[in-house]
């Protein structure tokens, strides 16, 4: 029998998952704050993260998801700034190779969450669903079906058909 992921099985796993995503907060960082061990949460982030933001059903969830992958593109930007700045101190003799190795490990896995995310969520559905203009027309629809469930049904069902 397999364990199931501590993370996924804590009840603070959303926290969790906004702290992986968080700018400048590093994968030790989000373990130390709920107890759970380095290797886990980096196992949680690269495993379960990304299909968790890939299964985003509802356009708000896939406009949050958008907003993730903008928050994990921003992150890598800071990692790079950040192994840059320790890079340079290592040189100048005041800073270790450690913590460039450090930086270096977290660019890795904020680079491998990218990929993992973008693969699992089409840029064309994100853009569409997130669109404002989508969620414009599909509140309108929405309020103007209400009263007629049938019609409400049948547009649905016209909607699926398109793919």
């Amino acid at each position: 029998m397999s364990r199931q992921c501590t993370a996924c099985r804590s009840d603070d796993r959303d926290t969790i998952d906004a702290g992986l995503l968080r700018v400048g907060v590093t994968v030790q960082e989000v373990a130390d704050a709920h107890g759970l061990s380095h290797d886990s949460v980096w196992r949680h982030a690269r495993n379960h993260l990304p299909e968790r933001l890939a299964l985003a059903a509802e356009a708000e969830e896939v406009a949050s998801a958008d907003a993730l992958l903008d928050e994990i593109t921003t992150l890598i930007h800071r990692v790079k700034v950040a192994l840059d700045r320790t890079e340079a101190r290592a040189v100048e003799g005041a800073g270790s190779e450690a913590d460039v190795q450090g930086w270096t490990r977290e660019l890795r896995g904020a680079l491998t969450l990218l990929a993992a995310v973008s693969e699992r969520l089409p840029p064309a559905q994100v853009m569409v669903l997130s669109s404002p203009e989508w969620v414009q027309v599909r509140g309108v629809m929405t309020a103007a079906l209400r009263p007629f469930p049938e019609a409400a049904k049948a547009a649905a069902q016209a909607l699926k058909s398109l793919g």
